[in-house]
């Protein structure tokens, strides 16, 4: 079935590519080809969904993925146009022979007015963010630089529909919850290669130094359309450093210095990063190196006096690095390598009732991914190549029974991809993957998870001249095929309709299919006397749907409001039920009804030199498990209400960003018998920067629970009070 429907919609577009074919394209037998690449003056960044187009003629099209545009014309002396919101328009004159083949690039200079920032997540393709289909936030530029905090789940807290657990403190794990699902139901991604194992489901966000980061991509609704298992409730995607100023290099050190002020205002966290890029003729290098160590004590409230204690066996080190090169071979072909290390030790406190006092877990992670690309006419193709490696061991001497584990995850595979645009409104995409997951385990074993895919993806732009109304239709289709599980079929569709130019609406809305595959830990656990595992589990599945409407107004600043409603429906949740007295086993027996309303606006002034955004999300996740006594009981941890402020404002040499979080009561068992109670957190930064002949020096503070509330994100887990993080930066 799921082929019959791939091969059905891709002769439809072929049917369509053929009637709607351009008579000034297919016509003249006597044409030449001309090509180029546009990219961003200032970054050296392909910009995708630019339009190009022929002066005096009906002949144009709109550049793709890497930034790459075709066009078929006859021989002549032509002006050749390029424009695209956010960028001054650009003309070249060009002449072109008979039959020839004809270069012509463009370097495009950023104008006043604001650009959609680019996303990949949403497509697997560069795409301007206001072209796709799905609910997205795109942290990239000034935005991302504006974000306060340390670690991949610190700043993503300023990100709308998203919730972050944190465990307390840097040695805490933090996980993240989109629209309702649980941290298993978000796929992670590092600079295109898969974070999520076959062994745990959830990924923890406390690993990624934030530095390391130029764009944060997020995706809400169901995705396995496009990645397959695990992005039931969306995906979110950090992208490493890969843009080059102007001159041709860029190398950057910074030291952080923070305190919590438990007696003294003394460092208890200390970090070092140093980063750069550099242009080398066709090569462009890029790399990062962070150290991070922190001795974790900060102060919490005692849940049964509420004296104050410190929080002890909490603390943090870690050294990571990356390294990303991009080689271009000739003009149509891309040779790019990306490698990060990630090492992280760490105390295991564990919760104020259960504590450790002398637990510790290491965590050592490697990926390597090599792609290559070649852009030919109307055709792009990618191949993907990739490995990764990752160990864990915790031990914990003073347990009830110690406890002393390794864990060895290994993943490897390739993605053959290609991406053909036969007209300027229609993109089809489709590609394969095959992936081989291998665990050693001291205390599940050895297990083998092969998966092969296939995977396409359609869209269809179209303009209705006489209302100006654009039209965006973009099915996308994926099959799973599993060793060890059932195969999986995940369509998706999506819808968009818009109209205007400087005053601009649009309604987009969504319809999908997505899963999750049971990990290795619910499959093979070893019964241990307590609980052991069910290799007969099924994959967990979800039917995400949502719609929205947003309205932007780009003149003398840029003003956004956005509103969207969506519902979640997600059967066979694995639960650990007692299947014997005192015996427990996972079983594919859970439901749950996920839906909700989100509102957010926001306003940027010309130029970006002030911003307010606010943003409210309003959901109820249920549980609607059949014949359980908690049927229609809230999810645990799961808000009802998030409310958050994001503002800033530029002075030169001053930069104030500040944030504010306020998040409902949640839910702490399954009975609704517990809660943790509402909090609201201030969060700030403050740069000055002073520029020095060829070097840039900042000094900044970042304060993070400003007021020093006193809350826990999870029951038994404390989160810190105030903490003050001093930032002294050289840019070269």
């Amino acid at each position: 079935v799921i082929m019959k429907t791939i091969f059905s919609l891709a002769l439809f577009f072929i049917y369509i590519s053929h009637v709607s074919a351009d008579p000034h394209e297919t016509g003249n037998a006597r044409t030449a080809t001309l090509w180029g690449i546009v990219t961003n003056l200032h970054s050296g960044q392909p910009i995708p969904d630019a339009n190009v187009s022929i002066q005096g003629t009906d002949l144009g099209t709109a550049t793709s993925e890497g930034g790459y545009f075709h066009l078929r014309i006859a021989p002549g002396i032509w002006d050749v146009n390029v424009t695209v919101i956010g960028f001054h328009s650009q003309k070249k004159q060009i002449y072109v022979d008979t039959l020839d083949s004809r270069q012509i690039d463009f370097q495009m200079e950023p104008g006043p007015i604001r650009m959609a920032p680019v996303i990949v997540t949403a497509t697997q393709t560069h795409r301007l963010q206001d072209r796709v289909t799905v609910e997205s936030q795109v942290f990239s530029g000034t935005n991302r630089k504006r974000l306060i905090g340390s670690t991949g789940g610190e700043i993503l807290s300023e990100a709308e529909a998203l919730d972050i657990k944190t465990y307390g403190g840097w040695a805490g794990i933090q996980t993240t919850s989109i629209r309702g699902t649980n941290d298993g139901h978000t796929l992670i991604l590092l600079d295109g290669m898969r974070l999520n194992n076959s062994q745990k489901a959830s990924v923890d966000l406390g690993i990624l130094p934030a530095s390391f980061f130029e764009r944060i991509e997020i995706v809400r609704g169901g995705h396995s359309a496009f990645y397959g298992s695990d992005a039931i409730g969306g995906a979110i995607h950090f992208v490493s450093h890969e843009s080059i100023p102007q001159k041709g290099y860029q190398y950057c050190l910074r030291s952080t210095g923070g305190t919590f002020f438990i007696k003294d205002p003394v460092l208890s966290t200390q970090g070092l990063d140093f980063s750069g890029s550099h242009r080398i003729g066709p090569l462009r290098l890029f790399f990062g190196y962070n150290h991070m160590n922190s001795d974790g004590a900060f102060l919490y409230a005692d849940p049964v006096s509420g004296a104050d204690s410190i929080r002890s066996n909490n603390d943090y080190k870690a050294d990571n690095y990356f390294i990303k090169t991009v080689w271009n071979l000739t003009s149509r072909m891309r040779l790019k390598t990306t490698h990060h290390r990630l090492h992280s030790r760490r105390g295991s406190p564990g919760s104020l009732v259960y504590p450790s006092p002398l637990a510790f877990q290491s965590d050592d992670l490697s990926l390597t991914d090599l792609e290559w690309s070649y852009h030919f006419n109307q055709f792009q193709f990618k191949m993907n190549a990739f490995t990764q490696n990752g160990v864990q061991k915790y031990t914990n001497p003073g347990g009830w029974i110690p406890i002393d584990s390794r864990h060895e995850n290994r993943m490897q595979g390739f993605r053959p991809q290609i991406l053909w645009t036969p007209l300027k409104n229609i993109h089809v995409f489709a590609g394969g993957e095959y992936r081989d997951d291998r665990l050693e385990s001291t205390d599940l074993g050895e297990h083998d998870r092969l998966i092969t895919s296939l995977f396409s993806h359609l869209e269809w732009r179209h303009s209705f001249l006489l209302s100006g109304l654009i039209m965006t239709w973009s099915p996308a289709v994926r099959w799973d095929r599993y060793n060890d599980i059932s195969s999986q079929a995940c369509p998706k569709l999506g819808w968009m309709i818009e109209s205007g130019s400087m005053l601009r609406w649009k309604i987009r809305a969504s319809w999908s299919r997505s899963f999750r595959a049971p990990s290795f830990n619910d499959l093979y656990w070893p019964d241990d006397g307590f609980a052991y595992g069910n290799p007969d589990l099924q994959p967990e599945t979800g039917t995400h749907s949502d719609v929205a409407l947003i309205l932007e107004y780009n003149h003398s600043g840029y003003f956004r409001f956005n509103t969207s409603f969506f519902s979640n429906s997600i059967e066979d949740l694995i639960l650990w039920s007692e299947v014997e007295p005192w015996i427990y086993s996972p079983l594919n027996i859970g439901r749950a009804s996920i839906s909700g309303r989100e509102i957010s606006l926001s306003y940027h002034s010309p130029k970006d030199r002030a911003y307010a955004e606010l943003s409210h999300a309003n959901m109820k996740a249920l549980d609607q498990t059949f014949e359980s006594e908690n049927k229609g009981n809230r999810l645990i941890y799961r808000p009802d209400q998030k409310w958050q402020l994001r503002a800033g404002l530029t002075v030169q040499p001053f930069d104030l960003n500040v944030h504010y979080l306020w998040l409902s009561k949640r839910y702490a068992n399954a009975e609704n018998s517990e809660s943790l109670s509402s909090y609201g957190i201030w969060n700030a930064r403050l740069d000055c920067t002073f520029p020095l002949n060829t070097l840039v020096m900042k000094f900044g503070v970042q304060g993070l629970n400003l007021t020093d509330q006193r809350y826990y994100g999870l029951k038994g887990y404390p989160s810190p009070g105030r903490e003050i993080r001093l930032i002294f930066e050289v840019t070269y």
